[in-house]
């Protein structure tokens, strides 16, 4: 059985739109498709007229590496 999931391409960040890269020629190729795909990973994330914290461009499991950090702690420190 084929299972056909539709969402609204507005609820998705752009960064999620499915694109092709040619490693023969390090073209990374984007064109507008009739129905645009979205990749593997895609959350929905964009909800106007929602409360600004559900509707935030950035995601919310993104976190700072432990390198990052200590190198920004130490920083802070000097």
């Amino acid at each position: 059985m084929i299972q056909i999931i539709e969402a609204c391409e507005r609820h998705f960040n752009d960064g999620y739109r499915t694109i092709f890269y040619n490693e023969s020629t390090g073209e990374t190729l984007s064109a507008p498709l009739k129905k645009p795909r979205l990749n593997e990973n895609a959350v929905p994330s964009i909800f106007p007229g929602w409360p600004t914290i559900l509707s935030s461009s950035t995601s919310s499991n993104s976190r700072e590496s432990p390198l990052k950090k200590r190198q920004r702690l130490e920083q802070v420190q000097i």
